[in-house]
């Protein structure tokens, strides 16, 4: 048998099971166009899963052909980000 807390809607419809992954939102982060940056989150240290959520954002003027988009990448504990052709919004967090 689970342990753990499960809540019902009034209607029986199971909403929260702990049993289960629960997301939390660490933080959000927009980068600067053509800079590079990075940020160590010591809660991502061990095992734990994190996700990355990119919002769209239009590029405003023409870009240089030759310049890259940004491209984010975790390693370890630490979150890093190329200087890419335009500002990005991500955020990051756990579940």
């Amino acid at each position: 048998m689970p342990s753990g807390m499960q809540t019902w809607s009034p209607s029986g419809f199971l909403t929260l099971d702990t049993n289960d992954s629960i997301s939390k939102i660490m933080g959000t982060i927009t980068t600067q166009q053509n800079v590079a940056g990075s940020i160590t989150v010591p809660e991502l240290a061990g095992p734990t899963r994190i996700f990355l959520y990119a919002y769209a954002q239009p590029l405003m003027g023409a870009a240089p052909p030759q310049t890259k988009r940004t491209e984010i990448t975790v390693n370890g504990r630490t979150i890093s980000w190329s200087a890419g052709r335009g500002p990005v919004t991500f955020s990051y967090g756990v579940y």
